[in-house]
């Protein structure tokens, strides 16, 4: 099936050089050159040219772009990973900060108090 396929391809694409050389003898040189690389890029962007090369990709070629297809997954799942850890560390660390500066500011605004309430009685004329 596939040699059939691929002989029909090669048909095909004969066809189009023939052709080229017959319908395009009345074109100058540099049209000649342009005409063919347009046809190059088209075959080469061909989507049926690239199932084929897909097709007859060598099984080495095949097992080192499942591999490179693979350590890319591992890489992307460990910075994910990595990235959770890093920030449950942070997170951790906010919340210490956070713990502790609500402690200094609470027993700060205790002194504050305690002090207002002394300068206060003193201001009553009040001995302690």
């Amino acid at each position: 099936m596939r040699f059939f396929f691929i002989l029909t391809i090669l048909i095909v694409f004969c066809y189009c050089e023939s052709a080229e050389k017959n319908d395009s003898t009345a074109l100058t040189n540099s049209e000649q050159n342009l005409v063919r690389t347009k046809r190059e890029d088209i075959f080469a962007n061909n989507s049926i040219v690239q199932a084929l090369r897909k097709a007859f990709k060598d099984p080495k070629e095949v097992k080192k772009e499942k591999q490179r297809h693979r350590a890319h997954i591992r890489k992307v799942l460990r910075d994910r990973r990595l990235k959770r850890i890093r920030q449950a560390r942070q997170q951790r660390k906010a919340r210490k900060l956070a713990k502790r500066r609500n402690k200094v500011h609470r027993a700060h605004q205790k002194f504050v108090r305690k002090n207002r309430n002394l300068l206060r009685g003193f201001k009553a004329g009040k001995t302690f």
